[in-house]
């Protein structure tokens, strides 16, 4: 072989790479993507000539394996859809398929809703799916049949989505997951932040922030998040259901009354100016003057002073960093928080504080201890 044909067979293999890795640089943020892996085989030349070599070279054989789990990303649409694991997407091409409409696959679930209010992904499908009844029960979506089937993909079973139809009351989010990859290579202390959305019981959006905090182990990373507003509590769960970790928040809306009161882990605190209370109480000292969130800072070094379970350290009850007027309550591991604000009340006798759900168990959910 001479020096030109090694060169040659060499270039050949360099540009087959190079050709598949521009394919993954450019699609790295296309939804549904998956990276081409390379197969090689020999491209072996025919010699036309007795005093010349032709060194052949290689080709390419692409594979995309479609059906491995993608990295999940978030999204500000509320019509894109995530598969974490096995399965497909099933589209077709018509918005009413007959039999002369084909049905595929895809794991991309990018889908916008069009002008008649079907669901269709970037490439023009349709999204399809099992038709129920208003208690959730799969149906055909042919009426003529009463025996769903989920194991045939077919016009009779399957229906095209379109959220025109769909219509009821709102239900408030109730449970968040959340899926990441953090970078390894974080040094101690850095943080990431991801925003989540999540829907009250009118159906509007909301947003809160789960922060991640790199910690001294390796592959290790402390979880914080905070109750968004109008939220009782907040826990964190791990993937078997073990809570992580706990914060229920009091809001305050006003400023409170005189004697208006409050009971945290069987405690009684009353707020007042001139030193006059119930006995057995413990006293908030506040003004005529103060701001609501004066007599909120008051409360809680009231709290402190008068509770070894409440410290400046573990923080199970401080400031919200965000307003100034709400208190969080952070469970550590060892007992529940009990708080009953039913006795907060404003000038004009109503509430001063929103009671997210009943008295004394407004935090219920921090009996659940860190596991």
């Amino acid at each position: 072989m001479t020096l030109f044909g090694s060169l040659s067979s060499g270039v050949s293999a360099d540009r087959t790479v190079q050709s598949d890795g521009r394919d993954n640089i450019t699609n790295v943020s296309t939804v549904g993507y998956k990276n081409t892996q390379v197969d090689f085989q020999t491209l072996v030349t025919a010699q036309t000539s007795t005093t010349f070599y032709s060194a052949g070279g290689v080709q390419s054989k692409p594979r995309q394996d479609t059906g491995v789990q993608g990295l999940l990303a978030a999204s500000t649409s509320q019509t894109d859809i995530a598969l974490s694991g096995r399965g497909f997407f099933i589209v077709n091409e018509a918005n009413v398929p007959t039999i002369n409409n084909e049905f595929l696959f895809t794991r991309a679930g990018s889908f916008f809703q069009d002008n008649e209010g079907y669901l269709r992904n970037t490439a023009g499908f349709y999204l399809q799916a099992w038709p129920t009844d208003a208690n959730g029960n799969v149906t055909p979506n042919n009426t003529s049949l009463s025996i769903a089937n989920q194991n045939v993909i077919s016009t009779d079973y399957l229906g095209t989505v379109n959220l025109n139809r769909v219509g009821g009351t709102a239900a408030a989010t109730t449970t968040i997951g959340i899926g990441a990859n953090l970078p390894s290579n974080d040094t101690t202390g850095q943080t990431h932040k991801t925003d989540v959305q999540f829907f009250d019981t009118l159906g509007n959006a909301n947003t809160m922030s789960v922060v991640y905090e790199k910690t001294a182990r390796d592959n290790q990373w402390d979880v914080s998040a905070q109750p968004p507003p109008d939220t009782g509590v907040l826990t964190l769960e791990d993937s078997s259901g073990n809570a992580y970790a706990s914060v229920g928040q009091l809001e305050f809306t006003s400023k409170p009354n005189e004697s208006s009161t409050v009971i945290i882990e069987g405690q009684t605190y009353e707020f007042d100016t001139n030193a006059t209370i119930t006995a057995g109480n413990v006293r908030v000292t506040v003004t005529s003057t103060s701001t609501t969130a004066q007599d909120v800072a008051s409360l809680i070094a009231r709290v402190i002073s008068n509770d070894t379970d409440f410290d400046t350290i573990n923080n199970r009850i401080k400031v919200d960093p965000g307003n100034s007027a709400t208190i969080l309550f952070s469970e550590d591991g060892t007992r529940d928080i009990g708080v009953d604000p039913t006795g907060l009340l404003n000038s004009s006798g109503a509430a001063a504080a929103k009671i997210i759900s009943t008295a004394d168990e407004m935090l219920e959910e921090l009996l659940r201890t860190k596991r």
